[in-house]
């Protein structure tokens, strides 16, 4: 995703919305975000074609209605958009994201136990190295 322009926040919430709904009609999507956001129609389509310009989105025809989906599932998204910000305002340092993590309180201690499991896979790589 490193090719791609970067997203703001209203468009990473409709996308992260198709994302996780998959091929999702436009009506579905305007209708989603005038209930939750009181964003209009024109504002969504407009946010939708440029997540589809930045290659954030394809577009396909079914019976005259046009249906968005993600190029990049899920999982792949999050990767995408972290490394986005890691390598974009973090300067390529993972150092400042994690700093914060220590500074929550409100962490879960599922999440604590994923990070560990992590940071142990990370340091399996690099001892293999």
């Amino acid at each position: 995703m490193s090719e791609r322009k970067s997203i703001g926040k209203a468009e990473l919430e409709i996308l992260k919305f198709i994302a996780e709904s998959g091929e999702t009609p436009v009506r579905a999507v305007a209708d989603h975000f005038a209930e939750s956001k009181g964003y209009v129609r024109p504002t969504v389509l407009k946010m939708m074609e440029r997540l589809r310009a930045k290659g954030y989105l394809e577009r396909s025809s079914l019976d005259d209605i046009f249906v968005y989906r993600s190029t990049a599932d899920q999982k792949q998204l999050n990767q995408d958009l972290v490394e986005d910000f890691v390598k974009g305002p973090l300067d390529g340092s993972v150092t400042p994201m994690v700093a914060y993590l220590v500074e929550q309180r409100d962490i879960s201690q599922d999440d604590i136990s994923r990070l560990k499991n992590l940071i142990s896979k990370l340091e399996q790589e690099h001892k293999n190295d």
